[in-house]
């Protein structure tokens, strides 16, 4: 039993990868990880990327966006996934919550790792998923519903490419470089505002310019937006379409077209 995030150690849920005869595929390993963690077609899985270093300017962003995206007001069924990698998901994992106000959001937090392997996290809670890193990326593609992109490599632009291509929602902080400024073949798409993104928010991603705190409060203004719309799109679809509806449980092609326009 997965214990509570603000404990000193992290519970680990054991998820084999032979489960059935053939291997099941990265899709139905992410959607039974999403079984495993208590998120159903209805709640939202907000995932985050990033370097495995972390340059000293970029620290007070993501310690800001740790403990402020869980006080967004995004309801009960969100949970906040990393890949249990050090730098950008380690620091986010250490900050999450940070004044331990909402103990129920720390109980939120998950990290996704090959089978054997540990965070050694102190908050939140292990998955394991994947004989090896390789194939706990791909699942890790096929999980969220929201990516937040903090710098990065060619692996974080691989897997934010995943994540785009299939209709997730790719955030990226383009001010902290990396792959997130475009770098690495970074989806293009994803570098463009949403819709239902304020020009401000936006520009407090990309901009060095603007203080740490309104970059923090950008991109929960971004991802409540996001959520918004989500549920907007949802409610608009017939009751007997959603459940089997993969796509639309993470984000329609309508909203797609939103963040590529």
């Amino acid at each position: 039993q997965a214990a509570c995030g603000c404990c000193k150690t992290s519970a680990v849920v054991a998820f084999p990868m032979a489960m059935c005869s053939p291997s099941p595929s990265t899709t139905e390993l992410a959607e039974k990880v999403r079984e495993r963690i208590g998120v159903d077609e209805n709640d939202l899985c907000i995932c985050i990327l990033g370097s495995t270093t972390m340059q000293k300017a970029t620290e007070p962003i993501v310690k800001a966006i740790a403990e402020r995206i869980p006080k967004a007001g995004l309801g009960d069924g969100v949970a906040y996934i990393t890949g249990g990698m050090a730098g950008v998901q380690q620091h986010f994992a250490e900050h999450f919550d940070a004044e331990r106000e909402h103990v129920a959001a720390a109980r939120h937090l998950w990290h996704l790792l090959p089978e054997g392997q540990s965070s050694g996290f102190g908050r939140g809670s292990d998955v394991n998923v994947g004989k090896d890193l390789d194939e706990r990326k791909a699942v890790f593609g096929e999980l969220g519903d929201i990516y937040i992109t903090v710098e990065g490599g060619p692996g974080v632009s691989k897997e934010a490419t995943a994540a785009f291509d299939r209709g997730a929602l790719v955030i990226p902080l383009k001010r902290t470089g990396g792959a997130s400024s475009g770098m690495f073949g970074f989806p293009e798409g994803a570098l463009e505002r949403p819709k239902f993104a304020s020009e401000a928010a936006w520009a407090a991603l990309c901009e060095n310019d603007r203080s740490v705190e309104e970059c923090a409060e950008a991109v929960v203004s971004v991802v409540r937006g996001a959520a918004a719309q989500r549920s907007l799109e949802q409610r608009a679809r017939p009751a007997s379409l959603r459940k089997s509806d993969s796509v639309m449980r993470r984000w329609s092609s309508r909203v797609m077209v939103l963040c590529c326009s």
